[in-house]
């Protein structure tokens, strides 16, 4: 991937900052926007996207981190056993994705889509700080579950620890929700950090492109994790839901064959 002018630079710093942004205002990871944002309007190969998406998740999750810390507690105990967990799959994960077909990284995508979109609009419970959490052996099984499934699709597409992390945190271990987005970024950082590493070292990370999204990104992860702090969630909720939809409709237009075309 050439970059062509400062234009082109500038269009991958805002794609950035939209995905910061929403890493930053819910604590899902902004790759699940990033990805489809890179192809269909950065013309990236998805092998590509993956690795940029990677290394955004890096910079959104860091600086989302350090704002939530100031203000709402995170739980790191929890985050470092999900990421490091994590660790292990999504960098093992990312070596062998370079030879995984463009096809099956987007139905893997895709499932990751439908997936969120079925978790966004499963009925829940209003938050509630004195709520009992799960503890014993039985928490850290749950841990240990979530790095696993988010580690294997942060190292296929670059992105999901987020997505993954927080409908499981809030259901399986019973955690506030403002903690839950917190400690979720730290898992972000870390799953992101190894598939960006396992992608850098098989070619997946374009170096200038790259830079314009870290760029962006720390940026809108900034705004985003301060926005964060005096926003209703019901208008975000039924935002996110509204772009999933689109999203799945633009990739399903693209994999599956329409009579008519």
């Amino acid at each position: 991937m050439a970059l062509s002018s400062l234009l082109d630079l500038a269009l991958f710093a805002a794609l950035g900052f939209v995905a910061g942004g929403l890493n930053g205002l819910l604590g899902i990871g902004g790759g699940i926007l990033l990805i489809p944002l890179l192809i269909y309007i950065g013309r990236v190969d998805i092998h590509l996207a993956a690795g940029m998406t990677a290394a955004q998740g890096v910079v959104s999750g860091a600086t989302g981190a350090v704002v939530h810390g100031r203000r709402t507690p995170i739980d790191v105990a929890v985050g470092l056993v999900i990421g490091a967990t994590g660790i292990a799959v999504a960098a093992t994960t990312a070596l062998f994705s370079e030879h995984v077909p463009s096809l099956v990284l987007t139905l893997f995508y895709l499932a990751m889509v439908v997936g969120a979109l079925v978790l966004v609009l499963l009925p829940r419970t209003e938050e509630d700080d004195s709520g009992e959490q799960l503890r014993g052996l039985g928490r850290w099984l749950w841990c240990v579950f979530i790095g696993i499934v988010g580690g294997v699709f942060t190292g296929l597409v670059g992105a999901g620890a987020g997505f993954v992390a927080v409908p499981l945190m809030l259901r399986l271990l019973a955690m506030p929700l403002r903690v839950v987005i917190g400690t979720s970024l730290v898992i972000i950082l870390i799953a992101s950090g190894a598939a960006a590493v396992g992608k850098a070292l098989t070619g997946q990370v374009p170096l200038l492109g790259t830079l314009g999204v870290m760029a962006g990104s720390l940026v809108g992860a900034h705004a985003g994790s301060r926005l964060s702090q005096r926003t209703g969630r019901r208008l975000l909720h039924w935002l996110l839901v509204a772009v999933l939809v689109l999203i799945l409709v633009r990739v399903l237009w693209d994999i599956v064959p329409m009579p008519w075309m």
